[in-house]
């Protein structure tokens, strides 16, 4: 811990963090798309109602050393976003300065009358995971750090035999089987990659039937507010040429979509839908797959399922991460 600085605790509007992102995002390392300040942006206009928002920038020397972007109720705190839409969250802070920083905000959250904090839905590797165990337990105050739920994600080799290659026997046998049952129908299959703003937007719409129409639970998943938050991030994030929306054509009709989005060489596998009569395909399936074939093409390193144990994403390739849930008590 760098006991000679003196950070100082800035606060803005969220809409301040948003318009001066783009200037400041190399200072930093916005490593993960569910923090980035479009993205809670999105998030706090269709769900942030009962809250009170809070960004919190931390500076050390006239420079930016960490950025919590905070919502408080009460006496709690949490992270902007929750888990239903945002499957990773963290803090942003300088590599090094992760202490320094945890002090200066915790100390802040305490003076603003906050007594828990709240945060889930954190990789092994988060700061917050990290680090504020450790920093709530040399300023006297009680933390836990528990496993919470698992995400899949896959190291993406350098060619599609060296995928098929890495799956295990009954695995290979079941994506060649997939693959070559669609083959002998016959039909045209294409897989159609719409990035291009304007393009994704209008696409968008055949996206969200899709989606609605494969599982009752994802109709009910889509209501008003929720269908808001999807059109407003995909727009945002479109302009930014980070997302990548795919649809997976039979014959000239869209069977699939998936919908990805996209930091460096990581690919996040965000949602997916499929129309239900070409279900016997395997239709489902065969849409992630081609998206991995697409993104190894591309030179991807990393294709992330993102949260939830669903078993085709360990039958696909992935690995398991665990994500924490990190709650203390500033008494």
């Amino acid at each position: 811990m760098d006991a000679t600085a003196s950070p100082a605790i800035l606060e803005e509007p969220l809409e301040r963090l948003v318009s001066r992102w783009p200037e400041s995002r190399g200072m930093l390392p916005w490593d993960l798309p569910f923090v980035l300040p479009p993205w809670l942006k999105a998030w706090w206009d269709a769900f942030g109602r009962g809250w009170e928002p809070r960004v919190l920038t931390v500076v050390s020397n006239g420079r930016t050393i960490g950025i919590a972007p905070m919502r408080i109720r009460g006496q709690e705190a949490r992270i902007i976003g929750d888990v239903n839409v945002c499957d990773y969250l963290d803090f942003i802070a300088e590599p090094g300065r992760e202490e320094a920083f945890l002090v200066a905000l915790v100390g802040h959250l305490r003076q603003l009358g906050v007594r828990r904090l709240d945060l889930r839905v954190l990789r092994p590797e988060s700061v917050a995971a990290r680090f504020l165990p450790g920093v709530a337990g040399k300023m006297g105050w009680k933390a836990s750090l528990v496993q919470e739920d698992v995400s899949y994600e896959l190291q993406l080799p350098s060619s599609w035999d060296e995928y098929l290659d890495g799956l295990s026997r009954h695995q290979r046998h079941e994506v060649r089987r997939k693959l070559r049952r669609l083959e002998e129908t016959e039909k045209h299959l294409r897989l159609r990659v719409v990035e291009e703003r304007e393009a994704v937007c209008s696409g968008f719409a055949a996206f969200l039937e899709l989606f609605r129409s494969s599982r009752p639970d994802k109709d009910e998943f889509m209501d008003a507010p929720m269908t808001a938050f999807f059109h407003s991030l995909v727009e945002t994030l479109a302009a930014q040429r980070m997302l990548r929306l795919y649809f997976l054509e039979v014959d000239s009709e869209i069977a699939a979509g998936v919908l990805c989005f996209e930091r460096g060489a990581t690919t996040y596998l965000y949602n997916n839908g499929f129309d239900r009569r070409f279900a016997s395909l395997s239709i489902g399936t065969l849409s992630k797959l081609l998206t991995i074939r697409e993104c190894i093409e591309r030179g991807q390193s990393v294709y992330d399922f993102l949260k939830g144990s669903e078993p085709y994403k360990r039958h696909l390739g992935g690995k398991p991460v665990p994500l924490f849930r990190c709650r203390v008590r500033l008494s």
